[in-house]
């Protein structure tokens, strides 16, 4: 195992970079996002130019950074419910798509999905990476 690495430099160097930004002498390093949360989808790299509400720019309840659910969901809803892969929803779509969900998700068939079966269920959906299958007694 190798030694820790000493902090000291880093903090030296963070708490210099950390002051210079609050003075206003620097903007300090802007991260841009990348992978289907952030960059490459609809207004990802290319797409068009943000400036509402929760999105790159702001606006009245922006939130800094276009950080907001509709970022994190919409890529993985559109690739879940768009049937014909044109890039856009139809209600059609949205209607059928969430319908095929409920009925998959209300395994008692009651009619009406519990916290608990739309937590799972959205788990389920949205999970990344392989998703455990159950065992076999």
């Amino acid at each position: 195992m190798q030694p820790a690495k000493p902090i000291k430099g880093f903090v030296t160097a963070r708490f210099a970079s950390v002051n210079e930004q609050l003075e206003g002498k620097s903007q300090g390093m802007t991260v841009q996002p990348f992978g289907p949360f952030g960059g490459g989808g609809p207004r990802g790299p290319g797409g068009p130019p943000g400036g509402g509400p929760g999105r790159p720019g702001g606006g009245p309840g922006g939130l800094p950074g276009g950080f907001g659910p509709g970022n994190m969901l919409a890529v993985p809803f559109m690739n879940a419910l768009d049937a014909d892969k044109d890039g856009q929803l139809t209600r059609e779509e949205v209607t059928q798509g969430f319908g095929k969900w409920f009925d998959a998700w209300n395994e008692d068939k009651s009619g009406v999905l519990s916290d608990e079966q739309l937590r799972d269920g959205l788990n389920q959906a949205f999970m990344p990476g392989p998703r455990p299958q159950p065992r076999e007694p």
